[in-house]
């Protein structure tokens, strides 16, 4: 573990194959295989695990979740444990959430200056609800918090902010954070229900998982809070059929939604070393086939300050969609995800392919990068 916080893991991977039992770190989303560890060794290992997350030793053919505090250089760390049975044993994998971390500023997220500008409008309303899309591990939360931070910053000492987390990812002492605890059945729904009788004026939703959460967030949205929350959606049109399909009705979606903003982690090239570097005729193609231009882009090269990896840590690419009165009426129509795209594209929103060559070309990821995370669509 240790080894995986100096690094800057976010997870631990420990597989048991035939040979013997690998393990691995996702470092800047990129799993690297660290070392491979005798079969013998491997029960040892997942019992010691076990006894840390108070998980049932003799449990072995069971899916079992638990966690783990563990102390850091940087501050404590809450070590999330999954375990799940495999046809050569038990695997496990450990996320590393560092609560004890500096609350990240909304200017170093990578925003470009005109998409900063408008979400900080944005996070001036006094209602409505900002949803943030993406993967597992696409830094929604580390979004979330940095728009906490900022409208706690702007507003002072006038806004009281509240949020609800499963599990606290950072620990603030500028808001009131309550941990959702399923197996109590207390769940994200009964616990922004809780809140709302606490008065906040900004609430923060960890994740939309269910229909009943959905609905409870819409009505807070139009009842005079700003809700910001995050759910699984490919892309920020994607949010509201994603939200319909859950059973919201499409006419409160439209009222109370103010913002969908759709994310992408990608690694960042490093400064000291990147230099131009010629893009494939594969990669032509796909900027050809999105409608993007081709032109100067970077690539890794590697030196001292990066470990010779020519990365550096990673940055965000976005896109964000603002609800205006062309989409609302779009999504009062069911209209399919491709065509509120569209509307959104003739407003002026940068899709996510296109915002992510800009900051390749800009030198601060490689085309390869971008188009690994995004894929190719427009």
């Amino acid at each position: 573990m240790d080894g995986a916080i100096r690094l800057g893991a976010s997870d631990v991977h420990i597989h048991p194959l035939e040979a013997g039992t690998r393990i691995a770190f996702r470092v800047h989303g990129v799993l690297e295989e660290v070392l491979t560890v005798p079969r013998e060794v491997h029960p040892r290992l997942i019992n010691r695990i076990k006894v840390l997350g108070k998980l049932t030793l003799y449990k072995l053919d069971k899916p079992q979740d638990g966690h783990f505090p563990f102390s850091t250089q940087e501050g404590p760390a809450d070590i999330r444990i999954s375990i799940l049975p495999t046809n050569h044993g038990e695997a496990v994998a450990l996320r590393i959430a560092r609560s004890g971390v500096r609350l990240p500023q909304l200017t170093a997220l990578g925003f470009p200056p005109a998409l900063h500008a408008k979400y900080q409008q944005l996070l001036g309303l006094p209602q409505g609800v900002i949803f943030v899309a993406g993967a597992t591990g696409s830094g929604k939360t580390t979004s979330l918090y940095a728009s906490l931070g900022y409208i706690k910053e702007s507003r002072g000492a006038l806004t009281r902010i509240a949020s609800i987390e499963d599990p606290v990812e950072f620990d603030v002492p500028l808001f009131a954070q309550t941990q959702v605890n399923s197996e109590q059945g207390f769940t994200f729904a009964q616990g922004l229900r809780s809140v709302l009788r606490q008065d906040p004026n900004v609430i923060m939703v960890g994740e939309i998982r269910d229909p009943e959460t959905a609905r409870t967030a819409i009505q807070a949205g139009l009842s005079g809070h700003l809700i910001l929350t995050t759910i699984h959606a490919n892309s920020a049109a994607g949010v509201f059929n994603r939200l319909i399909e859950m059973g919201v009705e499409p006419f409160l979606l439209a009222s109370a939604t103010v913002a969908t903003l759709s994310q992408r982690l990608v690694r960042a090239l490093c400064p000291h070393c990147r230099a131009p570097s010629p893009i494939s005729p594969e990669e032509v193609a796909r900027l050809d086939a999105a409608g993007l231009a081709s032109g100067t882009f970077y690539g890794p090269v590697g030196c001292e300050r990066c470990g010779g990896s020519g990365y550096l840590g990673r940055t965000a690419i976005y896109e964000m969609m603002a609800v205006s009165p062309a989409i609302r009426e779009g999504i009062n129509e069911k209209l399919p995800s491709p065509q509120l795209h569209e509307i959104a594209k003739g407003e002026g929103m940068v899709p996510l392919l296109a915002a992510g060559v800009e900051r390749a070309r800009a030198g601060a990821t490689t085309l390869s990068e971008v188009f690994r995370v995004v894929g190719g669509g427009a």
